[in-house]
């Protein structure tokens, strides 16, 4: 399969421009071939558009789905923020001109997979040799208990055995319980149940006792670690088992241990993340928290960054829990006694060894420009810093646009879907692959978060698309309201707005101009608003006005100058920018960085459809319904978004 993807990269620049003024730029000091300038713009969208007005939790339907209505001003204006204006052409000029990826969510990459034996997650978390039936392998991840003792996050390792689910199930549920685990029934393996549902599902059994959590049991297990097939014949694990028959009761009020031999323990549930897992685990109690070591507080933060979602385990069954002091099973990873990642589930997601910020960062230490001057981009829209040295005071501003017109009940009905920003987890999207055509070169291994030398594909942009190719997300019939979110998109309409440049050099008003109206070519836009992953907010930018003020000749619009066709006078502008980069980064158009994003900026490019703008897809219960997988499984990687056409 060819991965396809609502979202496509283009690559961080081969160098950075840093411009010779940009050590005279000032409020003040007016630069002698600087110009102030005023642009009126005309904002039209050509497929339905959103940007939310802010959070009202009062305004919600009927299902209590959270409604968000278009952004308008005091008297009821509608209008596109100036913000927002100017964080989408920031982007564009900030690619354009070669500068750095400034504005970036340092965000710690982690990973989890599964997908084959020997990549490098499952190398850092089995020891041994799994493969090896004499060998077998162990996970790396041990046991432990965590809390909050009202300061600090605690942690204490502890021991622990696997249990088989199906012995479970025989304990606990009678036969035909509705909410039975279907993983001894192949007809109902559709119900993937996270670890809260598993805890549900056994309390309605009454076999627990009526207990939630903990779910304390006897029961007996092999004195010594022993190598298991793992369903696939070439895997072997070594660890130890809950004896298969009868080894496992449920301890209600009042029962006395089965047999001498019977120890008491905590039965630990976690997610189901395939029809593959048949083992839980029981954990040794916690009977003294002596000796107990504090969390390192960055590794509890990518904890919890990682399980921030609000249905996921963490924040719907046990952070209440560990925050009140009660001990919540976890399991640890690390070097010796340093650990370095907490996870729910003994095969963790695990952190990176770098973060987003870091990649980018080692990018610009290898290529002309680098890190220490400032840039394009930074020179006009200025930074704000923890030093005086490092504030910079923006030369260009952008006000809000208001609706100017637009045609009666011409806007699409409002729409329930599911909205979420794609975590960068997916490497082979995410990260530089050695691919030919979207598939791996032979004998070549993914780059991940574990490689030693990984590489940011660059910055991510949506593909722009016309009208009929946009599609409508449904969410999953399971979803919560909460999740979920009811959009009110304007149909076609015009905004009007004004940006005003002060004390810029001609080369950085061009560069705006270029950014608005893609150097003269109409018929490209921008992607702008919420909903962008399946075709909201494609917008086109038409220049209607252009007042430039030359600061050695400030009278000089007034005596011929702006007599000139407008579009004239944009086009000398953009030239100027033009040749500047041409002369930075020659062949600065044909650039790779210039071709991907005039690409993934043409609605009428071949790509730009439904079909290839296709988000992957995880179907739970159907075969091979796990799309991401599949594309691993096949040595896939993105495709740049130009030869997608080809």
């Amino acid at each position: 399969m060819t991965i396809t993807s609502a979202y496509n990269f283009v690559p961080l620049a081969s160098k950075v421009v840093c411009p010779d003024w940009a050590p005279h730029v000032s409020h003040d000091l007016p630069l002698l071939e600087g110009v102030c300038a005023e642009i009126r713009v005309r904002w039209t969208n050509h497929t339905p558009l959103l940007i939310g007005s802010g959070r009202d939790d009062r305004d919600r339907n009927p299902d209590g789905v959270q409604r968000i209505r278009p952004f308008q001003h005091p008297d009821g204006t509608l209008a596109l923020p100036g913000s927002s204006l100017r964080g989408m052409l920031r982007n564009v000029i900030e690619i354009a001109s070669f500068s750095r990826m400034n504005l970036v969510d340092d965000t710690d990459l982690s990973i989890r997979d599964l997908s084959d034996s020997k990549n490098d997650y499952m190398k850092a978390l089995v020891g041994g040799d799994a493969n090896k039936r004499h060998i077998g392998g162990h996970p790396m991840a041990r046991p432990a208990w965590l809390w909050f003792d009202g300061q600090h996050w605690q942690i204490k390792e502890t021991t622990a055995c696997r249990v088989q689910q199906t012995l479970i199930c025989d304990k606990y549920f009678p036969a035909g319980h509705p909410r039975r685990w279907p993983n001894d029934d192949r007809s109902r393996r559709t119900w993937r149940p996270t670890a809260r549902e598993k805890y549900e599902s056994l309390i309605s059994s009454g076999a627990a006792g009526n207990r939630i959590w903990p779910l304390s049991c006897w029961y007996l297990a092999e004195p010594n670690q022993s190598i298991h097939p793992h369903l696939r014949s070439e895997i072997f694990l070594r660890y130890r088992l809950v004896e298969s028959k009868g080894g496992l009761w449920p301890i209600r009020p009042g029962d006395l241990p089965p047999s001498t031999e019977a120890r008491e323990g905590v039965l630990v549930l976690t997610g189901q993340p395939g029809p593959t897992k048949h083992m839980e685990f029981v954990f040794e109690p916690l009977t003294s928290r002596d000796d107990a070591v504090p969390v390192d507080k960055k590794v509890f933060a990518t904890f919890a960054q990682i399980h921030n979602h609000p249905e996921g385990d963490w924040k719907s069954f046990w952070e209440g829990r560990a925050l009140r002091g009660e001990a919540i099973p976890v399991f640890v990873f690390g070097n010796g006694n340093t650990i370095t990642n907490i996870g729910l589930a003994q095969m963790m997601r695990l952190q990176g060894k770098h973060s987003i910020g870091t990649l980018r960062d080692r990018h610009y230490d290898k290529v002309a420009g680098g890190r220490a001057n400032l840039d394009f981009t930074t020179t006009l829209f200025g930074r704000v810093g923890d030093k005086p040295a490092d504030l910079l005071r923006s030369r260009v501003a952008f006000g809000d646009a208001r609706l100017t017109g637009r045609p009666e009940a011409n806007d699409p009905a409002p729409m329930v879907t599911l909205l979420g920003q794609p975590k960068p987890s997916f490497y082979p999207s995410y990260l530089v692959q050695d691919e030919l055509n979207g598939t791996l070169n032979t004998d070549k291994k993914y780059n991940t978060v574990l490689s030693s030398n990984p590489s940011l594909r660059g910055w991510k942009r949506y593909p722009v698309r016309n009208k009929s190719e946009v599609v409508e997300v449904q969410p999953p019939a399971s979803a919560s309201p909460e999740l979920m979110v009811e959009l009110h998109p304007l149909g076609k309409a015009n905004f009007e707005s004004t940006i005003r440049l002060h004390n810029v050099m001609p080369q950085e008003l061009g560069a705006v101009l270029w950014a608005l109206t893609w150097g003269g070519q109409p018929h490209l836009r921008h992607a702008l608003g919420m909903g962008k992953s399946f075709g909201y907010g494609q917008v086109q930018a038409t220049v209607i006005g252009l007042d430039v003020r030359p600061n050695a000749r400030p009278s000089e619009h007034r005596t011929g100058a702006a007599d000139r066709p407008l579009d004239e006078r944009v086009l000398d502008f953009t030239a100027k920018f033009m040749a500047f980069m041409g002369k930075e980064v020659p062949p600065w158009d044909t650039s790779a960085e210039m071709v991907e994003l005039l690409a993934m900026a043409d609605p009428d490019c071949p790509q730009a459809t439904k079909t290839t703008l296709k988000p992957l897809t995880l179907t739970v219960g159907v075969q091979n319904g796990n799309e991401f997988t599949t594309a691993k499984q096949g040595k896939q990687a993105l495709p740049k978004y130009s030869s997608l056409g080809n």
